[in-house]
């Protein structure tokens, strides 16, 4: 079974990742940007949530920790980013849970 981690390649997802990683368990990072390090055991998908979600979540998969967002000052410079990443991203990921294969 396999744990996929979103936002994987920031402070909370890359340190996630290492420690799921150390116990033996699978992960799949997704960020838009390369984590700095795939620990063993781990995949890393780079890109879009849009673009890998379906790589990503698969009927192995048995958790989903969410981390990839736009905050604070980023988007409020930016609100379609902060939206398209925050609200739609959100809202892509729960449809592809819904509708995984089993």
């Amino acid at each position: 079974m396999t744990t996929v981690i979103t936002g994987a390649s920031g402070f909370l997802g890359s340190r996630m990742a290492r420690l799921l990683a150390a116990r033996g368990e699978k992960v799949v990072m997704c960020d838009m940007v390369a984590p700095a390090q795939v620990p063993a055991g781990c995949v890393s998908l780079v890109g879009d949530l849009d673009a890998t979600v379906e790589e990503a979540i698969t009927a192995d998969t048995k958790a989903v920790v969410h981390l990839a967002a736009v905050v604070s000052s980023g988007a409020e410079l930016d609100f379609d980013l902060g939206y398209r990443v925050n609200v739609d991203g959100l809202t892509r990921l729960l449809e592809r849970c819904r509708s995984a294969p089993r």
